[in-house]
């Protein structure tokens, strides 16, 4: 292992020590604040793009994703970069991507080398290249999971102007084994658990994040999937009990040991 990649570790390691705790690690309006701001998003275009090409093309945008660490760790939703995962694993020849980070407008490029998907659950972690030192981004986590009639907000970042979106709504129904369907209404994969929830949340939103009334991370935005049993534009997602299972085991897999 290169000393960048063990760099590249120490924020996520830190991050798991971090959240293990169950412990708020900042207020909730910091919490709220550091969520907001470290929403990126997600294209599908080539490396050369410049920014004004990526916030004038329409159909670029691939969704969004939250920023864990100052040094590029990024959890989102598998659909979203499902391509450039199938591409690194030579599946199929698809398109490159490129971050938006920070609502600073810095372009930054997906990392293939650091890719740990979880299909069943809608979520991967990927890393943007960054070659510095990062730490984690603190940020309160709901680490008891998704309740019935708890309100939540969908927050996204819109893929033209780089503006924090954000609708509120409550949780209304879960399910399991839900099939997910692509636009022809062909079969694309099933996702092993998702929450409903009323807010609304369009096209791109996908890897958005849910958040709780006190400001912590409840979940992903998984809606682009239309599931046939919840129907387009309905606020449906991943919990966030997922994420944080999904990031120990890429930690294990990047450090090449077995759970």
């Amino acid at each position: 292992m290169s000393p960048q990649q063990t760099f590249y570790l120490d924020s996520l390691v830190q991050f798991i020590i971090d959240h293990s705790s169950g412990d708020n690690l900042v207020s909730p309006q910091q919490s709220k604040q550091n969520l907001e701001n470290n929403l990126v998003g997600i294209y599908n275009m080539k490396k050369s793009s410049q920014l004004d090409e990526i916030k004038e093309s329409k159909p670029t945008t691939a969704g969004c994703g939250l920023r864990l660490t100052t040094d590029g760790y990024i959890l989102t939703a598998y659909h979203v970069i499902e391509a450039a995962y199938q591409r690194v694993n030579g599946a199929l020849q698809g398109p490159d991507f490129v971050i938006i980070g920070d609502q600073t407008e810095n372009i930054y490029y997906l990392d293939p080398s650091v890719m740990v998907t979880y299909p069943q659950y809608d979520l991967a972690l990927i890393k943007a290249y960054n070659p510095s030192v990062g730490e984690p981004i603190p940020f309160n986590i709901n680490h008891d999971g998704i309740q019935y009639a708890q309100r939540v907000s969908a927050l996204a970042l819109h893929h033209r102007n780089l503006i924090v979106t954000s609708s509120r709504g409550f949780v209304y129904d879960r399910y399991k084994d839900c099939p997910a369907l692509n636009r022809d209404g062909t079969k694309r994969m099933e996702i092993a658990d998702l929450f409903m929830t009323s807010a609304a949340v369009s096209k791109g939103n996908s890897g958005g994040i849910f958040i709780t009334e006190e400001g912590s991370l409840a979940g992903i935005i998984s809606s682009a999937l239309f599931p046939e049993k919840i129907g387009v534009g309905k606020g449906c997602g991943i919990d966030i009990c997922y994420g944080l299972e999904l990031i120990g085991l890429g930690l294990a897999s990047m450090l090449d040991i077995n759970l």
